[in-house]
């Protein structure tokens, strides 16, 4: 890999490294950051988000399962669906197939949380690269989409 300028703001340079992997890593980071903090109103926050995302990804998942697809503890878990149900987008039934467990179901408010946050970021994006080339934002995106298509491929 070869060096390239880094111009990410307010981190020491060398903090995710100076070489192109740095560089993407850290920019991946900072794109996340920004266009979540340049639309306000977001209705949940960013980790309140991931929950609800892989809850919509799953159907109606058990606490566990939950867990185990993002990769948290079962306590993380536990205390983001409480917050996440007193908030009205997320509702828990018992599991048919064992009552002793619950499921995690979507409510419409979360569904409509989703839905906001990815208004947000659309919009901040879109405001971006509205006056970008039309070539560059598809070689963006085909190099996004690959990119996230490979890293896939390392959890399979």
């Amino acid at each position: 890999m070869q060096q390239v300028t880094n111009r990410g703001e307010g981190r020491p340079p060398h903090a995710l490294g100076t070489d192109e992997l740095g560089i993407i890593v850290g920019s991946l980071y900072d794109i996340s950051n920004r266009a979540r903090r340049a639309v306000a109103g977001d209705p949940v926050e960013p980790a309140g988000l991931r929950v609800l995302v892989g809850v919509q990804s799953l159907g109606a998942p058990r606490p566990s399962e939950l867990a185990q697809e993002l990769q948290l503890d079962l306590s993380v878990i536990s205390r983001h669906v409480r917050a996440l149900t007193e908030a009205g987008h997320l509702t828990t039934t018992p599991d048919p197939d064992d009552k002793r467990a619950q499921r995690i179901s979507l409510t419409d408010a979360g569904r409509d949380a989703i839905r906001k946050v990815v208004e947000n970021r659309r919009s901040a994006i879109g405001s971006v690269l509205a006056s970008w080339p039309a070539e560059d934002k598809t070689r963006l995106t085909e190099l996004l989409r690959q990119l996230a298509d490979d890293l896939a491929e390392l959890n399979r």
